[in-house]
């Protein structure tokens, strides 16, 4: 959604798209440590952003598969969802991989170690076998 006022220039519109925020909101909820709440956050980006934003959907998974591993505020690990994570790692992997992004690329790969307790269950296991 671009910006509709003369005086604020084209490309900041991007950045100001209620899809952008949202992904920016859970991004910055996953680092304050609020799994639950950044998962709220990035499913509805991931389904507010167009399907051209290849890139910025991958980077989005990301953020949603950390979150999805991420213990409850009270530190109870039954909030950790990996099967629902290893399934976001491995979309934003096939996404990473058709950009070319390195960076996201990367950014799966460091979830790996996260995920290796998990890996008897399907999603994880297929994760496994696609990101080496």
């Amino acid at each position: 959604m671009a910006s509709t006022k003369p005086d604020v220039p084209a490309w900041l519109g991007f950045y100001n798209g209620a899809e952008h925020i949202m992904r920016l909101k859970g991004r910055c909820l996953v680092r304050l440590g609020d799994g639950a709440a950044a998962v709220t956050a990035l499913e509805e980006a991931v389904q507010a952003l167009p399907v051209h934003y290849v890139r910025e959907r991958s980077g989005t998974l990301i953020d949603l598969a950390i979150a999805r591993l991420m213990p409850s505020r009270t530190g109870h690990t039954s909030a950790v969802e990996p099967e629902a994570a290893a399934t976001a790692a491995l979309e934003a992997w096939e996404l990473a991989v058709q950009t070319g992004s390195g960076r996201n690329q990367r950014r799966v790969r460091e979830l790996l170690p996260q995920l290796q307790p998990y890996r008897q269950l399907g999603a994880v296991r297929t994760l496994l076998e696609a990101a080496p």
